[in-house]
């Protein structure tokens, strides 16, 4: 604090100030001190003053209701438990990939801090709570280890995982806690039980191949509650089996347009299907991916938008080009401007593959850069130069633009010579980088051979 005029922090101190002299101050009478809490005790032991709970700040409810505590039976998970948070702590720091520093000192310090958590409530929509039926499970609470479930969950819905279905071929009461075990936990699977043993086997063998949990994203907000719950009931449900714990959470921050806050009352608000009928799927899929990655608020420009068409249109313009001009370009060794331009793409697959692996997509896209060292130039090599700069366009630019770079794109346009021929790509292969690199060494390494 500088001056009176630091309005906000005074109001700041002073908060905390007061917090800590009502919880951990003394009172001073003459030369006697008596510390608050002891008194508080003697004053509540005595009748004089009676306990009572009110939040920190103001609440309020999604319906506009200011909220206040009301004292009730509640039921709590024991989150922080000695045992149990120091299983959950040691993934967080040896095992758990969270593509940032500051993600995972945020997790380490919300494993520290997340105690009991209240887990019921007496209405509203929820799971009725096993040993007290009068209770519903807090949504938190009942959505931490639902990934186990997305692996079984098309069974339930007749095959079909759009809600299409006319009939559920399997009954709810019929998947008791046992059944769970057996789909879950590997246990016997029960007798007299309603399911075939045959479906409890299958459901069992696509829960093992889809787990554990490679990747989930989601918001930084939820970095706190819910997962950190989720982590905390991983480590519960499968205590003896590490292996199914989340590998890796990506958290992201919230999402700004031209720099300013989503609000449909000021108009700066946009939804996925606006974006799409105003600038395509493959632009707005450009400017999501250089919107930013991170804790940071990432900001979805519309100039970049707008951009991103242009930009695919020349793109594709200039494949085109290149492809029809492919035949006419000079053949035969490796110039020193030709191994520049090779080694130029190498370092662009090494780069670009790093950055999709640590979640930073834009960063992926400063590959584009290297459409314009490829333009013009004196007739490179074709096949060894241009070609495979067109062909690592394909491979590198599909995980964002799905779109124009397409398997079907590519099989239009690029199966041409690699190792041992043509290459024939079909619906079940997306080309990889490391491939084309592979496919370069090998080429190359003939050459060498043959001279």
């Amino acid at each position: 604090v500088k001056s009176a005029q630091d309005v906000g922090k005074l109001e700041e101190i002073k908060d905390k100030v007061y917090k800590l002299g009502f919880n951990f101050g003394k009172l001073i009478v003459g030369p006697d001190e008596f510390e608050t809490k002891l008194i508080k005790k003697d004053m509540v032991s005595r009748g004089l003053a009676e306990l009572y709970w009110e939040p920190e700040g103001i609440v309020m409810s999604r319906t506009g209701v200011e909220c206040v505590v009301a004292a009730t039976d509640q039921y709590y998970l024991p989150y922080g438990e000695p045992e149990w948070q120091s299983l959950v702590m040691n993934h967080v720091q040896k095992v758990l990939q969270t593509y940032n520093p500051k993600t995972q000192s945020e997790f380490v310090y919300r494993v520290n801090w997340l105690k009991e958590w209240a887990c019921s409530r007496e209405f509203g929509l929820g799971t009725k709570l096993p040993m007290d039926p009068k209770f519903v499970i807090e949504s938190l609470s009942d959505s931490t280890i639902y990934m186990a479930f997305y692996t079984v969950c098309h069974h339930f819905l007749d095959g079909e995982l759009d809600g299409s279905a006319s009939k559920n071929p399997l009954k709810p009461e019929w998947f008791t806690p046992e059944v769970w075990d057996a789909i879950f936990l590997a246990k016997d699977v029960p007798k007299h039980c309603k399911i075939s043993p045959d479906l409890i086997t299958k459901m069992r063998k696509e829960f093992e191949y889809w787990y554990p949990m490679d990747l989930r994203v989601s918001g930084k907000d939820l970095i706190p509650n819910h997962l950190t719950m989720c982590l905390y009931n991983h480590a519960a449900i499968w205590k003896n089996d590490p292996n199914k714990w989340p590998v890796s959470f990506f958290t992201n921050g919230h999402i700004l347009i031209d720099k300013e806050k989503m609000s449909k009352q000021t108009g700066n608000f946009l939804t996925l299907f606006d974006t799409i009928q105003l600038y395509g799927a493959d632009a707005t899929r450009l400017a999501l991916a250089d919107a930013g990655d991170g804790l940071e608020d990432a900001n979805f420009s519309k100039d970049v938008a707008n951009a991103a068409v242009l930009k695919l249109t020349k793109l594709e313009t200039w494949m085109n080009d290149a492809i029809e001009t492919t035949k006419s370009q000079r053949e035969g060794s490796f110039t020193n401007l030709d191994k520049m331009f090779d080694n130029a793409i190498n370092i662009a697959i090494i780069e670009t593959d790093k950055a999709y692996a640590d979640m930073q997509f834009r960063h992926a896209l400063g590959f584009l850069i290297l459409k314009g060292r490829g333009r013009g130039g004196g007739g490179g090599r074709g096949e060894e130069g241009e070609g495979n700069l067109k062909k690592i366009h394909f491979s590198h630019f599909y995980p964002i633009s799905t779109g124009y770079f397409s398997l079907e794109n590519a099989k239009n346009y690029y199966v041409t010579h690699v190792v041992g021929g043509p290459h024939k790509l079909n619906n079940h292969m997306i080309i990889s980088a490391p491939l084309f690199a592979e496919f370069s060494r090998a080429k190359k390494e003939r050459e060498r051979k043959k001279t």
